[in-house]
């Protein structure tokens, strides 16, 4: 009888409480609300696609062209950078990725895309320009693949360097995130 008084009393605090909610954030701002309807619109069409098939750089970068000075503009750079390291364009990477750290775009949206430039350079093989990008980024990894692919890419850069041994660490930490197929590497 004592044990089940004890259980309602637990679910009754639990229930007028509430559960521990674990809400994800990232770094990235929520995307302008100013600016052009037709750009935002744009966009935001894109970005459900992207989330949908995880491409449509071509749609993000037209974006960016069509409306440089929009706010949303860094955004369409960003997600069109993502897109390209994706489909293994690195170089379009670079150029799209480059033009978010060009202008006014706020710090978060700056930290996604070092994560990025710095995965497309390293794919590149610029282990050199690869690393301080990729150190800034690491707050923006969102994700257990994107944690593998980011130490991964530590991993080869840091081995290019000159303190290759440095590089066991992230090898350390890569391997048990590694497909059977990037573990054989």
């Amino acid at each position: 009888m004592r044990a089940w008084l004890l259980t309602l009393a637990a679910a009754l605090v639990l229930a007028a409480t509430g559960c521990p909610r674990h809400t994800r954030r990232t770094l990235v701002p929520p995307a302008p609300t100013d600016g052009d309807a037709a750009a935002r619109q744009r966009f935001a069409d894109a970005r459900a696609a992207f989330a949908r098939d995880g491409d449509n750089a071509a749609e993000f970068v037209a974006i960016g062209e069509q409306f440089p000075d929009d706010p949303i503009a860094p955004w369409a750079h960003l997600y069109a950078g993502i897109a390209h390291v994706a489909a293994g364009a690195y170089a379009e990477a670079v150029r799209e990725l480059d033009q978010v750290d060009d202008g006014e775009a706020p710090p978060g949206l700056r930290t996604r895309a070092d994560l990025f430039l710095g995965l497309a350079r390293n794919y590149q093989g610029e282990h050199g320009k690869a690393l301080p990008r990729l150190a800034r980024g690491e707050a923006a990894i969102e994700g257990d693949a994107e944690r593998a692919e980011w130490l991964a890419a530590m991993a080869v850069a840091t081995a290019a360097g000159s303190e290759p041994l440095a590089a066991l660490r992230y090898f350390d930490r890569w391997y048990p995130l590694a497909t059977s197929a990037e573990r054989g590497y």
